[in-house]
């Protein structure tokens, strides 16, 4: 059996804590931007969008037990071909991103979304470049 001299065992304390180091910062990750995305209309209208992540923890309980889920939500900074710029604040939706400030509202998931803005017709619209 081979045993440890005094002299292995100072560096010990040191090993652990470099080892520690290391797996702590493994763990930490660069937050990524939020996406920006071009949306061309079928009447026309031009929007540049912002679309700003926030996470939500979702924690339920139940029968099967406890479950936990993580929801993303966005809200968006919607900056027209003119130059107007509108915050629109997330609403409730099951799968993309739906935004909305009761005037204006701009619902879509993958590449295409739905511009509306109260009192006119909706507008498809197509991501031009991501």
């Amino acid at each position: 059996m081979k045993y440890l001299t005094t002299q292995q065992t100072q560096w010990c304390p040191l090993l652990l804590i470099t080892s520690l180091a290391l797996l702590v910062s493994a763990c930490a990750t660069t937050p990524t931007p939020n996406p920006v995305l071009q949306y061309q209309c079928d009447r026309g209208t031009q929007l540049y969008v912002v679309l700003n992540q926030k996470y939500v923890s979702i924690i339920r309980g139940g029968r099967g037990g406890t479950h936990y889920m993580q929801k993303r939500l966005y809200s968006a900074s919607v900056t027209m071909a003119d130059g107007a710029m509108l915050e629109l604040p997330a609403q409730k939706v099951t799968s993309g991103f739906f935004v909305s400030n009761g005037q204006y509202t701009l619902q879509g998931k993958s590449s295409e979304a739905k511009w509306a803005v109260a009192g006119m017709a909706v507008e498809v619209c197509v991501v031009l470049q991501r």
